[in-house]
């Protein structure tokens, strides 16, 4: 389990900033969510394991080109269910 969320995490940290210019304030593992993160906007994005990680991203920046970053702010977007991504 080390392994697989570490390798996540290192992805997270070295495209989340640089490709959706968002920064990360916080980064957490659970067995029942996986990897989560929390943005300095004041939102979370749950990424569950790092299968299909350029998805994931690309759907990111997509709710966030939609919503607005400051409209996300309290909310969580759960990227772990493929092409039915949850904003709530």
């Amino acid at each position: 389990i080390f392994f697989v969320s570490f390798g996540i995490v290192a992805v997270i940290i070295g495209q989340v900033p640089e490709q959706l210019g968002v920064n990360l304030t916080q980064i957490d593992w659970s067995t029942d969510s996986g990897v989560t993160v929390t943005t300095d906007a004041g939102y979370k994005v749950v990424f569950g394991d790092s299968a299909n990680m350029q998805y994931k991203l690309a759907v990111w920046q997509g709710v966030e080109n939609e919503f607005g970053r400051d409209r996300m702010a309290g909310h969580v977007l759960d990227l772990r269910f493929g092409e039915r991504p949850s904003f709530q």
